[in-house]
């Protein structure tokens, strides 16, 4: 598969989480079918495809291409993190009739949640209705800043830049708030 179909998959790929959001199916505004948002298994599995992308190592006589995949899904695991971050504080609070989340990204503005919560029809028997589903945890922060870290030191300034851009977002971005970060402040300042 070539360079630019990776790159072009992993930003589709991106596209469609923040279309159809995670978390609980909802209304669309003005159509009469209801969205179904990712689950806590398809997340996961975006969060590994994008973890993933960010090895990628290819290179042809252009250089460097799979630097390529790896910016977009820097760029992907930070509003991937930040959807996940607003679906598991929503699910926790379910008392509320509807959320937002909007937050400004370098893959577009994200503004998809901001109507009623349905039932999600495609729960499991085993899930309780209130039960909390964890859609971004210790681990997968933990991942997302390994992986941003290590493109820290990479050659290409592009790569670095990129990456240095996520990290200072995520660390300063208060709406959602990324947890699991412990000395912050200390972050922020380095």
């Amino acid at each position: 598969c070539d360079a630019e179909t990776r790159r072009n998959s992993i930003v589709s790929l991106v596209n469609i989480c923040k279309t159809v959001g995670i978390g609980t199916a909802r209304a669309s505004k003005g159509d009469s079918f209801p969205i179904y948002p990712l689950t806590t298994t398809q997340t996961k599995f975006v969060f590994e495809t994008l973890l993933a992308a960010m090895d990628d190592y290819n290179t042809d006589r252009r250089g460097d291409v799979g630097s390529w995949s790896r910016i977009v899904a820097m760029n992907g695991l930070e509003t991937l993190a930040y959807l996940a971050i607003g679906a598991t504080y929503a699910r926790s609070h379910r008392d509320e009739d509807a959320y937002t989340l909007s937050q400004k990204t370098d893959l577009g503005n994200i503004d998809l949640i901001d109507m009623p919560l349905l039932p999600d029809c495609r729960s499991s028997a085993k899930e309780k209705p209130n039960d909390v589903r964890l859609y971004f945890d210790e681990k997968t922060c933990h991942a997302i800043f390994s992986a941003l870290l290590k493109q820290l030191g990479e050659k290409l300034d592009a790569v670095r830049s990129e990456a240095g851009g996520c990290l200072e977002r995520l660390l300063t971005c208060d709406s959602p708030r990324l947890p699991f970060v412990p000395n912050r402040e200390v972050l922020v300042e380095s």
